[in-house]
């Protein structure tokens, strides 16, 4: 039997195990089995990988997106431009990074994205802030990113987020936990009053299918989107590399 697992921390609600128990017993695919891997400490993976050699490929979620790369061999050049990866291949005990989550939002995202968004605003600087950046910048969008401690020219601080800024934006897309379940009730401080109809919310999180911070948005009259469709794209990508 093959092995493939997720790394994060915690993973009591994750997506990747039941989709892909879920897509081998549609697909009739009987020689893989998945398991998680609820690691505090990313230096973990070491001994994952010595432990288990029929392992085969890792999906990385939060919080070892970006602090895994130096526990692994090479890394690819997107994974490596964008600061992030989420994607492991094992091969011969040795371990190769991807950011499968750059076509997962890019694939998910364009489906709304209008002529007219030229701005966005992308709330939270981690790994998958990074990839959503990324995407942003292949597509020649302006960006302006939003985090509690900005180090370099483009980040501002959440207090900087005014209804102007707001409604100077045209895209607004929530890369943190806030909102997750089951912390339902919360979601990221921003002056949502501000929003009008041409704007585009995109919230990674994908349970619940609406958050606050979507909710909220389209009250107003904003096109939404849910980060589920971002993680089917992601597995299926995921998939492809594992399969070589």
């Amino acid at each position: 039997m093959r092995l493939f697992g997720l790394l994060g921390f915690p993973l009591e609600h994750s997506f990747s195990k039941n989709y892909f128990i879920e897509k081998w017993s549609r697909e009739e695919i009987r020689d893989s089995e998945f398991r998680n891997f609820p690691v505090e400490q990313i230096s973990q993976l070491k001994e994952i990988i010595s432990s288990f050699p029929e392992l085969v490929g890792l999906a990385v979620t939060i919080p070892h997106k970006t602090s895994v790369i130096p526990f692994l061999d090479e890394i690819d050049s997107v994974a490596l431009g964008v600061g992030a990866v989420n994607c492991i291949v094992v091969r011969n005990g040795r371990t190769t990074g991807y950011n499968t989550d750059v076509i997962g939002f890019e694939m998910s995202f364009q489906k709304g994205l209008k002529p007219e968004h030229k701005t966005v605003l992308i709330l939270g600087n981690g790994g998958s802030a990074k990839a959503v950046n990324h995407v942003c910048v292949t597509k020649g969008l302006k960006r302006i990113i939003a985090c509690r401690k900005p180090s370099v020219e483009g980040e501002i601080s959440w207090s900087e987020i005014t209804p102007k800024l707001i409604s100077e934006v045209d895209v607004v897309v929530n890369c943190t936990p806030l909102g997750m379940y089951p912390e339902i009730e919360i979601y990221p401080a921003i002056p949502y009053e501000a929003i009008h109809g041409k704007h585009y919310f995109f919230d990674l999180i994908y349970n619940p299918a609406e958050t606050v911070f979507l909710r909220e948005a389209a009250a107003r009259g904003a096109l939404i989107s849910n980060g589920l469709e971002m993680l089917v794209f992601q597995a299926e990508e995921n998939w492809r590399l594992w399969n070589g």
